[in-house]
């Protein structure tokens, strides 16, 4: 593994302190991600392609990695990715392992209607813009259509496995977070 910034090192020692099983894992190098990676790609018929590569995913404590993110000189993404991960660990522990996989995964549909692996996302995505904020990647970083054009397409394709059609309400709720993030962004800088 990589030689880790500062800044994530202290943000990995306050996660374990919070979760003493954490742990940071090169998804690349697990059997179980090849597995889901193989099974993603033929229930989405193909349209996740990326997932070893471009996604970061945990289960239970364990978060697993892209090299490319541990090999990043700049450790913004991942800065911003574990704390979005940390919130998924938090939401685990509050509704127990058995019971958030089942929310997850499967209600109400494993599909088209996932609302609570849609409230959980939107959860840990807030907490991702929040992150921007506090790093000064804001207003230029949440209002990017870069960030916007990954954001709100997890949601409604193939990513998060189509959990959730409504794009208008997706594009509202990322439009008042970023707002809000920009705020965040705005106090920090005040004296």
């Amino acid at each position: 593994m990589a030689d880790l910034q500062p800044p994530v090192k202290v943000l990995m020692a306050e996660i374990l302190s919070e979760f003493p099983s954490f742990r940071l894992l090169v998804k690349g190098e697990s059997r179980l991600m090849k597995v889901i990676d193989v099974l993603l790609r033929v229930l989405t018929l193909g349209r996740t392609k990326t997932f070893l590569t471009d996604f970061v995913t945990t289960i239970g404590y364990t978060v697993y990695v892209p090299q490319s993110w541990l090999d990043d000189p700049a450790p913004f993404n991942l800065l911003v990715t574990l704390r979005h991960e940390r919130v998924h660990m938090r939401q685990r522990r509050k509704y127990g392992m058995f019971l958030f996989s089942l929310l997850y995964l499967f209600v109400p549909l494993p599909a088209g209607l996932a609302y609570f692996r849609m409230a959980f996302e939107r959860e840990a995505y807030t907490e991702s813009l929040m992150a921007a904020a506090e790093l000064g990647h804001v207003p230029e970083i949440v209002y990017d259509a870069g960030w916007r054009d990954v954001v709100i397409p997890a949601f409604t394709g193939p990513v998060y496995f189509w959990m959730w059609p409504f794009k208008k309400s997706v594009t509202a709720w990322y439009q008042s977070v970023a707002d809000a993030a920009v705020a965040r962004a705005k106090s920090l800088k005040s004296p």
